[in-house]
């Protein structure tokens, strides 16, 4: 059986020069919003899943749904620090005398406030909701093995001071380097003092802002903490410790792996996902129908081109190969295009309710759009080719 030379398909598509360039621009645009469309939706949820120290428990009072409701009072706070002494890792921090050995058990508090940046003309709509996070700076790094300071130093007791992570400034809606140490911001009718610069891996503490809990609850006007976090020193023990916890009506908590609550915690973010998923689907389904429409305009348009490619011994099958060919070389080239064009979101900054994020093109993406790529053109090109080979040699040599 003949078959057509590849030099055939690529020889049409430079015969119709501004077609080809039309169709291959839009296909790309596709391709490039299916790729920040994925990778989104999956940069959202890794970010949510590597948030936690595996060895770590969280602990939030049982009424509350997440930690940022949470409220735990300073006596039972001392109640659970007691009950859970043994069970923590033990580190030696420095004080007025001297060097102690303390557990790593934190008593925390976190809230949602607006924040102003002092000095920052252009500050879109006045403030912006901030993510506070109170803690004990002497044990925090320690209970946070994802955090590294990459600039200054932590906030001290007293002080009013700041630690800010490295997407702050894009929760905040300014630029980081309006973050820089030095630079004071204002909330609770107070001006606190950026110290300290960190990085936390790719997880929401990110976007958080970082201040002695004592300052934070002062100024709050707070005797309560928010949640309570420990690091175990036998990991083993984890799921027994917190069904002690959650169930001893004593305390009116529940407990959890702290990697497990922030994987429970991304599933109120499922409708940015779902809504992201849904959107991919539209993106390729009209990809689809545009793909068909242009090759039904151009394969209708070569009828008689392709009777008399039957006429001189083309088989249907080596004519539809042709065709097919035809597609897949423009619709490849849209989308090596395409990924290009989405690949310049990577590491684009993202804020979402009480976090932000990195958008990341992975290479799991990048497959994934391009799998949709070739199957909007063999899709796009397979139906009007097969409809224009059903017609008679002769009724397609006479084609109008």
């Amino acid at each position: 059986m003949a078959r057509l030379p590849l030099r055939y398909s690529i020889r049409n598509l430079f015969r119709r020069r501004t077609r080809t360039l039309l169709t291959t621009i839009g296909l790309a645009l596709v391709v490039s919003a299916l790729v920040f469309v994925l990778a989104f939706s999956n940069s959202m949820a890794a970010t949510f899943r590597e948030t936690g120290d595996p060895d770590n428990m969280i602990i939030i009072s049982k009424k509350a749904a997440t930690f940022v409701l949470s409220s735990i009072s300073d006596q039972d706070c001392e109640l659970i620090q007691n009950k859970l002494y043994d069970d923590a890792v033990m580190i030696t921090t420095k004080g007025t005398w001297g060097e102690t050995e303390v557990p790593l058990i934190s008593k925390e508090a976190y809230i949602g406030l607006n924040v102003e940046v002092k000095g920052v003309e252009k500050f879109r709509s006045g403030a912006q909701r901030g993510v506070i996070h109170g803690i004990d700076p002497s044990i925090g790094l320690a209970l946070n093995n994802h955090v590294k300071i990459i600039d200054g130093r932590l906030p001290r007791k007293g002080m009013r001071e700041l630690m800010v992570g490295k997407l702050a400034g894009t929760r905040i809606g300014v630029e980081q380097d309006d973050l820089s140490i030095g630079r004071e911001l204002y909330f609770l009718n107070k001006s606190w003092t950026v110290v300290g610069i960190f990085e936390a891996a790719g997880t929401i503490s990110e976007s958080e802002l970082w201040t002695h809990e004592h300052d934070l609850r002062l100024y709050l006007k707070r005797q309560d903490y928010s949640f309570i976090k420990i690091k175990l020193k036998d990991p083993s023990r984890m799921a027994e410790l917190c069904d002690q916890l959650s169930t001893d009506e004593q305390f009116g908590v529940k407990a959890f792996p702290e990697q497990e609550y922030f994987a429970d915690y991304a599933e109120g973010f499922d409708f940015f996902r779902q809504f992201a998923h849904a959107l991919a689907m539209i993106i390729v389904v009209g990809g689809v129908v545009a793909g068909m429409n242009t090759m039904y305009t151009a394969v209708m348009g070569r009828v008689r081109e392709i009777g008399t490619l039957q006429v001189i011994g083309f088989s249907k099958r080596a004519v539809l190969m042709g065709i097919m060919t035809e597609s897949l070389l423009i619709t490849f080239t849209a989308g090596v295009l395409g990924c290009g064009l989405g690949f310049l979101a990577n590491g684009l900054p993202i804020k979402i309710p009480m976090a932000a994020f990195r958008v990341e093109v992975e290479t799991t993406v990048i497959a994934w759009a391009l799998g949709a790529t070739v199957m909007i053109g063999l899709i796009g090109a397979f139906m009007p080719a097969y409809r224009a080979l059903r017609l008679r040699m002769v009724d397609a040599v006479r084609y109008q």
